[in-house]
């Protein structure tokens, strides 16, 4: 960290302060000794603030500030060789949900990264006037954090599961070895280590992105936010000293944060909040409903600026803090200070939580499917757009039967 001051003339001076991070380190071990490194992690962070004072008076005075911190972390995956196709842990399956062998290469699912920049503008001002001592100020913040999070790969599992958990059949099976050990612990490992050989598809699990219009993204390229927000504090104070025992101070804040939008559309919300969803299911308890359609569907739309509609939450805009304070010194003991005071505080959002989780989630932008190879399975097709009379839009994904095939396929 580094801070140079300078004084330009007898009433104002200046100052700039900064500081940069610059790591390459390991965020996990490679899978086997001699692959290449697999998960670095890299930090390139960096934060500075200049600033003006300027003492326009003997009894007033205003300091400006501009400064910004930026994170920029990355969690890349520098080292994956099968491509949008990911083993995983997902080799040798038990049929019971677990395996008897690790992957050939460790994961690149979840590989992401992130810059957060943070700019400000502050200014506050000082006036000493008679018993007053008066301050103004405010800050401005004007926030675009962007990432990315690489969850569109697919998922073969090979070995047993599926339909399949066991060799099965009679007793001695023909395919286990007359010499295995009857114990059940041994024949599942036995079985599990016979299909794993066989090379088995058991299941294909894929996930895919698609963008504000409905198409489909190319797998392994991830899903890219870039979200917007605002914030701004504008407040105003007073700190009268109405006599030699008696001081009070009060004031107002008053703050505004928007509702954080992505600037390219990838936004969908819930056409029923979590008060209506749950009023609905309190209501279908006290009725003793049951059934699929005992409580309404929960559908998601598109949502955001980007998409002239309606965000995250409703903003709030009329979040003034009043505060009032006293200090008293009773004239019969100087060395007594009673205090007291009271006001109201808004605290700052989960903004950067929830932004994060939205980004892994993306409803409406990032289906899945996971298929068991020995039955048809249900196939996601292409979104379809609708838009009603009010001009409200609405994505809807359509879904098809594939036709039976004798062989695992995987989606491209």
């Amino acid at each position: 960290m580094q801070r140079v001051d300078y004084n330009l003339n007898s009433k104002m001076k200046i100052f700039g302060k900064g500081s940069f991070t610059r790591t390459n380190g390991t965020q996990s071990a490679p899978q086997f000794a001699g692959d290449k490194e697999t998960h670095p992690f890299l930090d390139q962070s960096y934060t500075y603030v200049i600033g003006h004072t300027w003492a326009i008076s003997a009894n007033m005075v205003n300091q400006a500030e501009y400064g910004e911190t930026f994170e920029n972390y990355s969690f890349p995956d520098s080292f994956n060789p099968t491509g949008i196709t990911q083993y995983g842990s997902n080799i040798g399956g038990n049929g019971v949900g677990g395996t008897i062998m690790s992957g050939p290469y460790s994961s690149a699912v979840n590989a992401q990264g992130r810059t957060f920049p943070v700019p400000i503008a502050k200014d506050d001002l000082s006036w000493n006037k008679g018993k007053h001592s008066l301050t103004f100020g405010g800050t401005f913040k004007w926030e675009t954090p962007d990432g990315y999070t690489i969850l569109d790969y697919n998922e073969p599992s090979i070995g047993l599961g599926g339909n399949i958990e066991g060799l099965g059949g009679p007793t001695p099976n023909p395919l286990r070895p007359s010499d295995l050990n009857s114990d059940s612990a041994d024949t599942a490992d036995y079985d599990a280590a016979f299909a794993l050989a066989l090379g088995r598809y058991a299941s294909s699990g894929a996930t895919f992105n698609y963008g504000a219009s409905g198409s489909l993204l190319p797998q392994g390229t991830g899903s890219i936010a870039k979200d917007r927000f605002y914030e701004t504090e504008i407040y105003a104070g007073d700190t009268w000293k109405l006599t030699p025992s008696l001081t009070i101070s009060y004031g107002v804040r008053w703050q505004n944060y928007t509702v954080p939008y992505d600037t390219a559309g990838i936004e969908s919300i819930p056409t029923m909040n979590f008060n209506q969803f749950f009023g609905a299911r309190l209501a279908q308890s006290a009725a003793g409903q049951t059934g699929n359609l005992a409580v309404p569907f929960v559908s998601y739309v598109l949502g955001g600026k980007a998409n002239s509609a309606p965000g995250y939450f409703k903003p709030v805009n009329h979040n003034f803090a009043p505060r009032f304070a006293f200090a008293y010194s009773p004239d019969a003991d100087k060395k007594t200070v009673i205090n007291g005071g009271a006001g109201i505080i808004y605290d700052h959002t989960v903004v950067n939580s929830v932004l994060y989780q939205a980004e892994h989630t993306r409803i409406c932008f990032r289906p899945a499917r996971m298929s068991r190879l020995e039955r048809p399975a249900i196939q996601w097709g292409r979104w379809r757009r609708i838009q009603d009379s009010a001009g409200s839009t609405t994505l809807l994904l359509r879904r098809r039967r594939p036709r039976r095939s004798p062989r695992p396929t995987h989606p491209s």
